[in-house]
């Protein structure tokens, strides 16, 4: 088979349903050989009767698949030895592709030149962003946003300028067979936010001397729900973010690692500023806020003795 697009999906049954239709909606070739791979993990939601319903379709097949282990990674390892593609691409279940992604990642890989490819994640927003979201486009890269024109190969490691991400990439699949799937100590965990094992999945291809590019023209849609535009969710993010980057950085540790006292001190140094500024309502208050979550999230990771697919999500704050 040419092609298999692989979807892990969480209680995203209304979002998911748009994802489909627009993949069943991509301009091919009609030689072209291909399937789609929905993995459920764990949703409770009528996800398992929108993929049935779209399978039962004349067109491209479609295929669903249960993972109860909580965790993106999980779920898209369970699809992994099963799809039957050549090459394997990746989105999300909240994504509306272009009608010609499809078509020109594959054409980017099957140019020879590249092991893999990925392009642009453009935001397609529920509601109006408010205004302290405007003042910031620096808070993109927590939406996994990309939005460059320029095409290129990739280093490593990868900048948040020049990078692939989940929502849009594709790989020959003998890169797995040579380095392995993803890692299940990294990625979101139901409703925590962990991230960075799409980034550290991608390390590793360019480490071994893979070519990996972006290619502008590749482009998918995000969908942008309201819960996602508040502070809340950034500092969420943030935190999450910075936990899952310390834990990739110290793979190799059995256990993670303990904390230095002056982190302690350190930390709470942090918490005072943040507190008397957003008490005095101060214009980098929120800055702030953001820096305190992030060195929370490293802290936390530092005081661990379980990584992430050994713990209960219980036991995560």
């Amino acid at each position: 088979m040419d092609c298999s697009v692989v979807i892990a999906t969480y209680n995203r049954a209304r979002l998911l349903r748009q994802t489909l239709a627009s993949l069943r909606a991509q301009v091919l070739p009609a030689r072209l050989d291909w399937e789609i791979v929905v993995v459920d993990n764990n949703s409770n939601d009528e996800t398992r009767r929108v993929v049935e319903s779209f399978a039962r379709q004349d067109g491209v097949q479609i295929r669903y698949l249960f993972e109860s282990r909580q965790g993106k990674s999980f779920a898209l390892n369970t699809a992994l030895p099963v799809s039957r593609g050549r090459t394997i691409a990746f989105t999300d279940d909240d994504i509306t592709p272009r009608h010609d992604w499809l078509q020109v990642t594959l054409g980017a890989i099957r140019s020879g030149e590249l092991d893999g490819v990925g392009g642009k994640v453009l935001p397609r927003w529920e509601v109006d962003p408010p205004r302290w979201f405007l003042e910031r486009p620096g808070l993109l890269m927590w939406l996994a946003m990309l939005d460059s024109d320029e095409r290129r190969l990739l280093d490593y490691p990868m900048t948040n300028q020049y990078r692939l991400v989940g929502a849009n990439m594709a790989f020959n699949r003998t890169l797995f067979a040579e380095f392995g799937d993803f890692n299940t100590s990294l990625s979101h965990r139901g409703k925590r936010l962990y991230g960075s094992e799409e980034t550290e999945l991608i390390h590793r291809f360019l480490k071994g001397g893979k070519r990996l590019g972006y290619e502008p023209e590749s482009v998918v849609y995000h969908h942008v729900g309201r819960a996602r535009l508040t502070k809340r969710f950034f500092l969420r993010r943030v935190f999450y973010q910075e936990f899952a980057d310390s834990i990739m950085a110290n793979s190799g540790t059995p256990f993670v690692w303990r904390a230095e006292r002056w982190r302690y001190l350190h930390l709470a140094r942090s918490f005072a500023r943040v507190v008397a500024r957003t008490i005095g309502r101060r214009g980098d208050a929120f800055e702030l806020q953001l820096g305190f979550a992030k060195e929370l999230g490293s802290l936390w990771a530092r005081t661990m003795r379980r990584l992430p697919s050994q713990m209960p999500d219980s036991k995560v704050p």
